[in-house]
């Protein structure tokens, strides 16, 4: 991306767009005006084709990054939502368990929960906090319940916790896939957009040099550019200027 100031003897300079809205909402003004010339008027510098391209390329490339969040956000949110869900189902199967294994809570242990006796007897069994934790226990408790038969837990049924857990590894894969196409797309819509900008600001200097006679006027912002008053130069730091000798 290049960086471009324009400077000389005027009181104006040029403020350039910071985001890829505010740069593709510029080109686009630049294209409005300039195609809106008469045809003596209009440029003969290959600037309006080039810009009029580009602009093309960089909305495209802005729409397939807002598409790809939006696919992101969705993989995430229906992630989030089975995991909440295989919480609630495991939390009702211990229910289930620690009332009908209160004397033996091995069979707990069996099914992937990490069952604490207290010193002073008892015992605290706590479900998994992490997302990493929780797919586990699933996996643990879908294998084991697997191999009992007529003595399964009948509510939550087997079947759907089997279910749960193909899309929840389904799920994670879309989730990583769009996280990955998402940063292509960022990274394609940054590049098509600064190569934007740059074209926008070397035609800003091609206008300044052939119309204005190498000099930023107010009239540059016809074309979408952002002309304010120049900050005058600091003096700080210099050194005095020694007053004139009298002969």
């Amino acid at each position: 991306m290049l960086s471009i100031r324009i400077v000389g003897n005027t009181p104006y300079t040029v403020l350039w767009p910071r985001t890829d809205d505010g740069i593709i909402a510029q080109a686009e003004a630049w294209i409005v005006y300039e195609s809106a010339r008469t045809a003596a008027l209009q440029r003969k510098d290959p600037w309006l084709t080039q810009i009029e391209t580009q602009l093309t390329a960089a909305k495209t490339a802005r729409a397939l990054a807002q598409s790809g969040e939006a696919a992101r956000t969705t993989s995430s949110d229906a992630y989030r939502t089975a995991l909440n869900t295989a919480r609630v189902l495991l939390e009702k199967a211990l229910a289930f368990l620690k009332f009908k294994h209160a004397d033996n809570l091995t069979p707990l242990e069996y099914r992937g929960w990490n069952v604490r006796h207290a010193k002073r007897g008892g015992y605290t069994v706590k479900m998994p906090v992490k997302d990493t934790e929780v797919i586990r226990l699933l996996e643990t408790y879908v294998a084991y319940e697997s191999t009992l038969g007529a003595a399964q837990v009948a509510d939550p049924p087997l079947a759907t916790l089997q279910a749960l857990l193909v899309d929840i590894s389904d799920l994670a894969q879309n989730r990583g896939s769009s996280r990955t196409q998402r940063t292509t797309n960022v990274f394609v819509r940054g590049s098509a957009v600064y190569k934007l900008k740059d074209f926008l600001q070397g035609a800003a200097v091609a206008i300044c040099l052939f119309e204005f006679d190498g000099e930023v006027r107010p009239d540059l912002a016809n074309w979408g550019y952002t002309v304010v008053a120049a900050t005058p130069p600091s003096t700080e730091g210099e050194p005095p200027v020694d007053p004139p000798v009298e002969g």
